[in-house]
C-alpha cells in the first residue's frame, strides 16, 4: 500500500512538473502527427477578423507543428512561415524574410504550437527548447483558449479566445 501511495505521489509530481514548465519536452503521443499540418494547418476555414473587417484569419488550435525545411502558407499565399536551418521566419510573397527568431544553427528541427499557448522551437525529439514566444499559459484555461492565426495582412498572431480580440503576441509583419 505504501509503495502505491508513493508511486501515485511521484506520478502526480511528475505531471505537475511536466505541465508546469514552459519549455517542457512533449512526448511523441502529445500531439497526433497523423493530421499532417504541413502547408496550411488546422481547420480549413478562414474567418473575418472581429478587430479589422478587412483581415482574414486562419485559426489553429494547439498541437500544430512545422518541421525544419517546410512552410505554412498565409491567406491566399500572401506570405509564408518557414523554418530554415533551425530559424523560423515570416517571408513575404517575393520570398524576402520580414521577421525571424534568430535561431539559425541552433539545432532546432521543429516548431510546435503547444496547447498551452506557447510557440516553441525544439531540437530533435523535443530534447531542448531553443526559442519560445513566452506565451505559456497566458490565456485563462476556463474562459478562453489560445489560437495561433496566420492572417491575410501577413501577421502571425497568438490570440486568447475564439473571438480573436485579445492578441498576446505577434510578429508585427502586417502589410509586408
Amino acid at each position: 500500500m505504501f509503495r502505491r501511495v508513493i508511486a501515485a505521489l511521484v506520478l502526480a509530481a511528475a505531471s505537475v512538473l511536466f505541465l508546469g514548465s514552459p519549455a517542457q519536452a512533449f512526448p511523441a503521443t502529445a500531439c497526433d502527427r497523423t493530421a499532417g499540418p504541413e502547408g496550411r494547418p488546422g481547420e480549413a476555414k478562414d474567418y473575418l477578423s472581429p478587430i479589422n473587417n478587412t483581415v482574414w484569419t486562419h485559426n489553429m488550435y494547439g498541437c500544430q507543428w512545422l518541421d525544419n525545411g517546410n512552410r505554412w502558407t498565409f491567406y491566399k499565399g500572401t506570405a509564408t512561415l518557414r523554418m530554415v536551418n533551425g530559424d523560423l521566419g515570416v517571408y513575404n510573397k517575393a520570398g524576402v524574410r520580414k521577421w525571424h527568431t534568430n535561431t539559425a544553427g541552433s539545432g532546432a528541427t521543429q516548431m510546435l504550437w503547444q496547447q498551452d499557448g506557447n510557440l516553441v522551437l525544439y531540437t530533435s525529439g523535443y530534447a531542448r527548447a531553443v526559442w519560445s514566444s513566452g506565451t505559456y499559459n497566458k490565456c485563462n484555461r476556463y474562459t478562453e483558449f489560445p489560437i495561433l492565426a496566420t492572417q491575410s495582412d501577413n501577421n502571425l498572431v497568438i490570440y486568447c479566445g475564439i473571438a480573436g480580440t485579445n492578441a498576446i503576441w505577434a510578429t508585427h509583419t502586417a502589410g509586408i
